[in-house]
């Protein structure tokens, strides 16, 4: 379970760092507001992925 988490939380920071860098594209949103919703969810999930992996399996 713990894979299909990763592997998902990757994919979406993966697809956040492509909007990120779309958002650069003449004519985008002038308030910056996809900038900061990609940069925010990109780092979360990548952060929360990196989480998961580095937390030891307790047995218990």
């Amino acid at each position: 379970m713990r894979i299909v988490a990763v592997v998902t939380l990757f994919t979406v920071s993966a697809y956040s760092v492509i909007g990120f860098r779309a958002s650069f594209e003449p004519g985008s949103d002038p308030n910056h507001i996809f900038k900061i919703v990609y940069a925010v969810g990109g780092l979360g999930c990548g952060l929360f992925a990196s989480l998961i992996v580095t937390r030891r399996h307790s047995n218990s």
